[in-house]
């Protein structure tokens, strides 16, 4: 079960350790090529917490699509997934040679998409508290 992180360092935003998973794409990958799964390990309506299989470098920009719970009913998705442009801030190797963890910061291209990210994922992460 998902539980809120508290605030304590520099984020905006408050997050939760909820499982999703998500593909994630290098820009710079060919557009036939289909995207890496992986799972995320927290996320918040600024960012996420992403295992994968390969190590990604800090900077590189990526394409996360995913679908997160509907609020009424942590077992329905919603209908369409959310597509969301990023970059990889900081990349881990996880013990025991299971892959990485990579943290990725949203960065929406427009208010629009911006507005999509929070009016989506503010209230999944506040259904979480009550």
């Amino acid at each position: 079960m998902g539980q809120l992180q508290q605030n304590n360092d520099k984020r905006t935003f408050l997050r939760t350790s909820r499982e999703v998973f998500a593909e994630v794409k290098k820009f710079s990958s060919p557009p036939e090529e289909p995207g890496e799964k992986g799972m995320s390990r927290d996320i918040s309506g600024g960012g996420m917490c992403l295992t994968v299989s390969a190590p990604y470098e800090p900077e590189t920009g990526v394409r996360l699509k995913f679908n997160i719970p509907a609020r009424q009913s942590h077992k329905k998705q919603l209908s369409s997934p959310l597509v969301i442009i990023g970059k990889v801030a900081w990349c881990r190797e996880r013990p025991g040679d299971s892959g990485y963890d990579i943290g990725i910061e949203f960065r929406p291209r427009s208010f629009a998409d911006a507005k999509k990210i929070y009016s989506t994922l503010y209230p999944y992460v506040m259904s979480l508290i009550s």
